[in-house]
């Protein structure tokens, strides 16, 4: 081709230009490292990045934090701390520690393959990095198993410590979009632009969906209340409730939403349910907390999560904590993703491309299962924080200079 081939060929030109821009915004559109299309061998050594040196005085360190509960509240919000004597990176507080910013997370590394702990110099123990290596080792698996990806995401809600593994990694949602779509009702009824009372009309031809669910069996014209067809979302995962939610709702609002929070936007007239990564569904429960810990609309949305059925997380750690979740699953994914109301209260986001229902889920309940113990162990052996208590009732025993 030469120069007076284009010029004569515009429209040939245009397509080229249109296709290259295109290129470009789709490029600039993800943080998560090319995809070669190869598979990436797993990592048998940790990555830990270092926290970010400490601020010279306090108030550096407390700007760089993110509270707006005020400090005499934040205990009655709290499941398991109880009155301790609490320090997060050499400050002390007497009650809650404030949420960490979420400008901590901006920096954290990700790269397919490679288990990351970010914002701490704890080291995950031997036996334990194996235990969990060994879980998402999918070099183990049969040949059609090979394709699927595990990917999992965890932070510690106040010192801003994060595990990550195949963190940028997209996988379908299933019904994990439902706890996303909810934040999105929740912070329309807090702002007034919409009310648990509103009413939606069930259209059989537009709303029906298999699947999870009960309100699949309701007459057409039949009426719900947004607050019934939330309840039914999260406790029982309705399918139906969430196609009346999101035509209600609309998915402009809810992209705008996710958009600002750094997720990508999925939802679309088409697209209903869309993808996640794990590192996407640690910003969106980390919003759910700040709202619970912030909002009354808030606290109802996370006792209701509280309730949510069709969980992979295991029967001791139900006995151990008051967990908030949402799972999801279907024919391309097994996923979980929640709230573990530990000492340490921390997000967790498992995601897998494996097929099948909560039955054959027993992967993800052991990844969860050896992420608890990693967070135990994270909880007693580093110095973000520390607790000094009597261990038979948790009074303090003493205020001590860090």
């Amino acid at each position: 081709m030469n120069f007076d081939f284009f010029c004569k060929n515009t429209f040939f030109v245009k397509r080229i230009v249109f296709l290259l821009s295109f290129l470009i915004v789709l490029c600039s559109c993800t943080q998560a490292p090319p995809d070669t299309g190869e598979k990436t061998p797993l990592s048998t050594e940790q990555v830990i990045t270092e926290k970010e040196p400490l601020a010279a005085d306090e108030t550096d360190m407390i700007a760089g934090m993110q509270c707006d509960v005020p400090q005499e509240n934040i205990v009655s919000f709290a499941e398991s701390f109880s009155s301790a004597l609490y320090s997060v990176n050499n400050m002390q507080f007497s009650s809650y520690p404030p949420l960490v910013s979420e400008d901590v997370f901006k920096n954290e590394k990700h790269q397919a393959g490679i288990i990351y702990i970010n914002n701490t110099d704890y080291v995950i123990s031997d036996e334990l990095y194996k235990r969990l290596f060994d879980l998402i080792d999918t070099d183990k698996d049969t040949e059609d198993q090979k394709r699927f990806k595990t990917c999992f995401y965890v932070s510690d809600l106040y010192t801003g410590m994060s595990l990550s593994f195949n963190a940028y990694s997209p996988i379908i949602s299933e019904s994990l979009i439902k706890a996303a779509m909810g934040l999105y009702v929740i912070k329309q009824i807090e702002s007034g632009e919409a009310s648990f009372d509103d009413k939606v009309v069930y259209n059989k031809a537009k709303h029906y969906k298999g699947g999870g669910g009960t309100i699949k069996y309701s007459e057409d014209g039949s009426v719900y209340t947004v607050r019934e067809l939330m309840e039914k979302m999260i406790t029982i995962s309705d399918n139906v409730a969430y196609m009346m939610i999101h035509s209600h709702f609309g998915y402009e609002g809810y992209n705008e939403m996710i958009s600002s929070m750094g997720c990508t936007k999925w939802l679309d007239h088409i697209v209903k349910f869309g993808y996640f990564r794990a590192c996407e569904m640690g910003i969106i429960w980390r919003e759910i907390y700040r709202m619970y810990c912030e909002t009354e609309t808030g606290k109802w949305y996370m006792e209701l999560l509280k309730k949510a059925n069709h969980s992979f997380f295991d029967d001791s750690m139900y006995d151990s904590y008051t967990i908030a979740h949402k799972a999801g699953w279907g024919a391309e994914a097994q996923n979980e993703s929640g709230v573990v109301f530990a000492e340490h209260p921390y997000t967790v986001a498992v995601l897998t491309g494996r097929n099948g229902n909560k039955n054959d889920g027993k992967n993800i309940t052991e990844i969860l299962l050896c992420i608890d113990e990693i967070m135990k162990e994270y909880f007693v052996s580093t110095d973000d924080y520390i607790i000094e208590t009597d261990n038979n009732n948790g009074n303090i025993i003493e205020e001590q200079e860090i």
